[in-house]
């Protein structure tokens, strides 16, 4: 492919990349698809058009008469051209500058696949978990403890009456474990809890 521009003469300058501007007209011969392209730009005086028309048939004349002359207008472009524009611009040739990535192809396995083991789950080792986190559910048992001993001295008739369970609210537990939770964040421990209804 290559780029032309024509200058007030009426002489032909090659170009590498081309700007796309009003005042501009260039002359885009794609010799692989047999096909003249004229960008004419909004502000271009008519006798500029005239002679980039006039090399246009002269390449499809040196040609055998074989290629399809198109005229492209600044802001009504169609087609193929429509994508080409970008590259234009940049300098690169479309089609040849930018090559496509190759296909991914997926084959059979040739092997057949191992079975799968299951893995034993790592053990804790006591030495290595933190003191504080033993401390911290001791301390949290034994206030269960005495939270449900104390609840069930002063409502232990009514109970056995209506026998509903105890809600972790009532208790105090929810500042409990937000306090554990920002312990376990400060030592980087993180845990997962789910907490059913």
């Amino acid at each position: 492919m290559n780029l032309y521009s024509i200058d007030n003469k009426g002489n032909l300058i090659e170009l590498d990349k081309l700007e796309f501007e009003d005042h501009h007209v260039y002359l885009i011969d794609d010799i692989e698809k047999k096909t003249l392209y004229i960008w004419v730009g909004l502000e271009v005086p008519q006798y500029k058009k005239d002679l980039t028309a006039a090399w246009a048939r002269k390449f499809d004349k040196d040609r055998g008469g074989a290629c399809k002359i198109l005229i492209m207008m600044q802001k009504r472009e169609y087609g193929s051209f429509l994508s080409m524009i970008d590259q234009l611009k940049k300098g690169l040739i479309p089609g040849k500058s930018t090559e496509r990535r190759p296909e991914l192809v997926l084959l059979a396995p040739t092997e057949e696949p191992s079975p799968i083991i299951e893995e034993e789950t790592p053990k804790i080792e006591e030495g290595r978990v933190e003191s504080g986190v033993f401390a911290w559910l001791t301390q949290l048992l034994e206030h269960r403890k005495s939270v449900t001993k104390n609840l069930t001295e002063k409502t232990a008739p009514s109970i056995k009456e209506q026998e509903e369970p105890i809600d972790d609210e009532e208790i105090g537990l929810e500042s409990q474990i937000r306090e554990a939770a920002f312990y376990l964040s400060i030592k980087n421990i993180h845990i997962t809890i789910y907490v059913g209804y």
